[in-house]
């Protein structure tokens, strides 16, 4: 509790200055107002390597970690739902464009069995993105240490990453696939192919403070970063949000997860 309370005290006063900036700025900034909940995610997510909270590194291979604390996993889980839902509340000229999951729209009952169906299959595309994802690293580590690779994860610890995978990446692809890409497709015209792609490098781009300055992993968590985003991108793009949540959270399940 005492790192969640000084992690609140750390992030507060850049929050709240946002939150200003936010408050000053008309609603039809849409594009300003994009960018400044992206300045607050990064504040939020930055803030939590320098108190452990996450960690990771190139000792022999890029790798990801979480805090060893089960209840401060699902601590961080909740507040990412917490600020996730406020953001989904106070916008909701954005919210009610988001396409969750990319099903036809069908009226016979016998079609709304294969509604069903297309909704199973777009989930599933999620987890075969999150595989992708992961894969090359996964494939790496079957070579290295696991030592030299972050250490080993405590089982118990688990259904709390899982949390943090989730919800927590549900609150980054809500801005950039949920808020970013859409932004792109309908305020600017730009293509869906190519607002998938742009979303994938703007969400490798909002890494650069973490990768160079918070930490100093720089070019391997910017590549992995892009990587990621474009896989997340595309399948936002063809079969909706909570796949590209389940692509980019299994993902970081997949590898903080110490299970290979």
């Amino acid at each position: 509790m005492d790192v969640m309370l000084t992690y609140g005290l750390r992030v507060a006063p850049g929050i709240a200055a946002l939150l200003l900036l936010l408050t000053a700025l008309p609603r039809k900034a849409a594009g300003v107002r994009l960018s400044v909940y992206i300045a607050i995610f990064i504040v939020i997510r930055d803030a939590m390597t320098p108190l452990g909270l996450w960690s990771f590194d190139t000792e022999g291979v890029f790798w990801i970690r979480f805090t060893d604390s089960l209840p401060l996993l699902l601590m961080i889980a909740a507040g990412s739902g917490i600020v996730a839902a406020a953001m989904l509340l106070a916008e909701p000229q954005w919210r009610a464009h988001i396409e969750w999951l990319h099903i036809p729209q069908a009226k016979a009952s016998s079609q709304r069995m294969s509604r069903y169906l297309y909704a199973a299959r777009s989930l599933s595309t999620g987890l075969v993105g999150a595989a992708l994802t992961a894969a090359p690293l996964l494939l790496v580590y079957t070579t290295v240490p696991i030592g030299l690779r972050g250490g080993a994860v405590a089982p118990v610890l688990l259904p709390g990453i899982v949390a943090v995978a989730l919800i927590g990446n549900f609150y980054e692809e809500l801005l950039f696939r949920g808020f970013l890409q859409d932004y792109l497709q309908t305020d600017t015209g730009t293509r869906p192919l190519s607002a998938a792609f742009i979303s994938g490098i703007a969400f490798a781009a909002g890494h650069s403070f973490l990768a160079v300055t918070v930490t100093s992993v720089g070019a391997p968590l910017l590549l992995f970063a892009l990587y990621e985003g474009v896989i997340a991108g595309l399948i936002r793009m063809r079969w909706g949000l909570l796949p590209a949540v389940l692509s980019h959270g299994g993902a970081i399940f997949l590898l903080a997860g110490g299970l290979v």
